[in-house]
């Protein structure tokens, strides 16, 4: 005969039951209130193709009658912002504003507080607003207006099924509504996100240098022969690749503002020792104002400054913190990730022998022949009235004369010849361990600001190296080289 058992009941196995069970309950009544909810909005026999709106207005004041709003962001810290007639402060930041558009939208939904929909009422169905993102609330925000009433708004998470509404509730209202994005957004700010960021104002016009240093290396001047890169190696620069580049400088922008410097441990942000600094160098310029008539009316005369923006550590793999003229701010690497960008070559000139025939004085050649020295020599050419003459762009015009070892030459065999040598284009780039051993032929530019030396020599059998300044990036046929030379 079989004994009996007498099992005792497992008090572990019954509270897991009754958490699953709550969960479970829990997750049946977000999802049938997300029903619900279709269901209202697709109710037939409505001809239209877009349901008709069940939103409704709970409350609504006039912008003069704010006084403050106290928000507790999904992340960050609690603020507070004053109201006076419409325009939020903080009365211990003088200097702080709100950006424009976020203030309008702030605004806007502290006067105007809508929700789309009714979908339980709390004291007739029994649930925990945990589930829903309200206990405690994502965000919240209390308003206080004039009359001494304060309302307060409770945003909790998203609804099921991808509804673009927030579960919402609303003072000691026990109904739970939904919401629209919108309202949730505009609460969700912190309040460094929320403050105006004033942005650099540059004029990339006014610089004669522009240098990178730390983690990136690069130093681009200007020169009476264009822009020429000397660090991390001596080239010229095409002045389209340049003119695009400044003005991604020229553009650069921030996200958000984190604090003055004076005030905050740079050491936490990696800018006590940047990861990299740019200097901006702007020469001694004078700014002309002029009427409609094109006359001059006054001046100004901006002095020589530099400019320095330095570069800290990731915020995340998005921003990065960055300093400038005494305040920290944020910024996106889409804004500034390219001072970054190690790569050189799009900035280089092609055609590095195009040396502009007006800033030309001089131009030495060494070739098979011999040694031979062209100074050149221009006359500004003067209209009827002896004022300058221009050409159609606004270019000044001159009478070219040319001589050679100090003998008078003829100036259109030496022009004809010089057009040639600027033509050469060299795209063809040369092995990294390459090194010339000697050069065949050499000339030297030099104009009243630099000097630039282009050697050529042996790459192999059929193509030169071109060597400019000291740097040997590419090589050109045999052909292209030997139409130049020799010398006329």
């Amino acid at each position: 005969m079989k004994q009996k058992r007498h099992v005792k009941p497992n008090k572990k196995s019954g509270a897991a039951t009754r958490i699953l069970l709550a969960s479970v309950l829990a997750a049946l009544i977000l999802l049938l209130s997300a029903l619900l909810f279709l269901l209202k909005q697709n109710q037939p026999g409505s001809t239209n193709e877009t349901p008709p709106s069940t939103s409704r207005q709970l409350f609504s004041a006039a912008a003069e009658d704010v006084v403050s709003i106290t928000i507790t962001p999904p992340k960050g810290e609690q603020y507070t912002l004053q109201c006076k007639n419409g325009v939020f402060y903080l009365p211990e930041d003088g200097d702080f504003t709100v950006r424009d558009t976020l203030a309008e939208t702030i605004l806007l939904n502290v006067c105007h507080i809508y929700i789309e929909d009714t979908i339980l009422n709390t004291q007739e169905t029994v649930v925990d607003l945990e589930h829903f993102g309200l206990s405690p609330a994502r965000c919240t925000a209390a308003i206080q207006y004039q009359d001494g009433t304060v309302h307060t708004l409770h945003i909790g998470d998203q609804m099921q099924l991808g509804i673009p509404y927030r579960y919402f509730m609303w003072d000691d209202d026990p109904n739970l509504y939904a919401v629209s994005n919108d309202t949730y957004e505009a609460f969700s700010y912190t309040l460094s996100a929320l403050r105006s960021v004033e942005q650099p104002v540059w004029d990339s016009t006014l610089w004669d240098r522009v240098s990178i240093t730390g983690e990136n290396v690069r130093t681009l001047e200007e020169t009476d022969a264009g822009w020429v890169l000397t660090q991390p190696y001596a080239y010229p620069l095409s002045a389209d690749a340049v003119s695009n580049y400044l003005s991604s400088v020229e553009n650069i922008r921030f996200a958000e503002f984190v604090g003055y410097s004076d005030k905050l441990d740079l050491s936490l942000y990696d800018l006590d020792s940047p990861r990299l600094t740019l200097t901006l160098h702007q020469t001694p310029t004078t700014v002309s104002f002029l009427n409609d008539a094109g006359e001059e009316t006054s001046s100004l005369l901006l002095p020589e400054e530099e400019i320095v923006l330095h570069i800290g550590s990731d915020v995340d793999e998005y921003y990065f913190y960055a300093e400038y003229l005494g305040t920290v701010y944020t910024a996106t690497r889409f804004q500034l990730g390219f001072l970054f960008d190690q790569d050189l070559s799009f900035l280089l000139d092609s055609t590095p022998l195009d040396v502009p025939i007006t800033a030309l004085q001089t131009l030495t050649v060494e070739d098979e022949t011999g040694h031979a020295a062209y100074s050149i020599h221009l006359t500004e050419q003067l209209t009827q009235t002896g004022e300058l003459k221009t050409d159609e762009l606004g270019n000044q015009l001159f009478d070219v004369s040319v001589q050679r070892s100090q003998t008078a030459f003829d100036t259109a065999t030496f022009l004809n010849w010089y057009a040639e040598l600027q033509k050469l284009e060299l795209n063809a780039k040369a092995a990294d361990q390459f090194t010339p051993s000697s050069y065949d032929r050499q000339l030297t530019f030099e104009t009243a600001e630099c000097t630039r030396t282009v050697a050529f020599s042996r790459y192999d059998a059929l193509h030169t190296a071109v060597t400019v300044d000291g740097t040997t990036l590419f090589y050109t046929p045999n052909a292209a080289v030997d139409n130049l030379f020799p010398c006329p």
